[in-house]
């Protein structure tokens, strides 16, 4: 198997990945209908991305590239089913009520609904699915991603899984079809301008 030089991220990397995260999603259809104000929206996505990345990081969800880190992914495999907050997780999110994210948040409900609803209709049986994939500005088109991906792909193929992952943005979609991903859905969601396409890869 090749190697493709990603590792598992630690709770020390968190800011790091929180940092790397919220500089590319920065641009992101979502984050920019749900942060309007682009300068409260990299500060806001950064303690989202710290608290969140807290999460998947105990969860065993959370995978970076690069040194020093360049992309982080959150990846759920079949077996780990939703991701539970416990108490102590909670605490992470609460200097989120000082910043834009609680009344995006309620912005973005409608979104985040559909896309679960999609998801649903799309793939019944138990697979893995891309939460966040992201790379720093400054090195995308390095290969970064690639390396966060092909794990996966071949995870999934040698367990016959599927993989789902749902995107806002149109420029991701010419890259999910370049690792193999077949477009299932796409819906507008109503009142937002906000389009969820959603996309499977069968394995080989």
């Amino acid at each position: 198997m090749p190697t493709y030089n990603y590792r598992a991220l630690t709770l020390a990397d968190t800011k790091v990945a929180a940092q790397v995260l919220s500089q590319a999603f920065g641009d992101d259809p979502l984050s920019i209908y749900m942060l309007p104000d682009e300068r409260a929206r990299v500060e806001t996505l950064y303690k989202f991305f710290c608290a969140l990345g807290y999460v998947n990081v105990k969860d065993q969800c959370a995978y970076g590239a690069g040194d020093p880190l360049e992309a982080v992914a959150f990846w759920k495999r079949p077996e780990q089913g939703r991701t539970v907050i416990g108490f102590r997780s909670i605490a992470k999110f609460v200097p989120l009520l000082f910043t834009e994210y609680l009344p995006g948040y309620f912005r973005m409900k409608v979104v985040k609904r559909h896309m679960r609803a999609m998801n649903k209709l799309y793939v019944h049986e138990p697979h893995f699915y891309l939460d966040y994939i992201g790379v720093m500005p400054s090195m995308r088109g390095k290969g970064l991603a690639s390396r966060l991906m092909y794990p996966f792909l071949e995870m999934a193929d040698k367990q016959k899984a599927p993989i789902y992952i749902d995107t806002n943005n149109s420029s991701n979609i010419p890259v999910y079809e370049h690792y193999g991903f077949k477009c299932v859905g796409e819906k507008l969601v109503p009142g937002t301008g906000i389009t969820i396409w959603a996309f499977c890869r069968r394995p080989e």
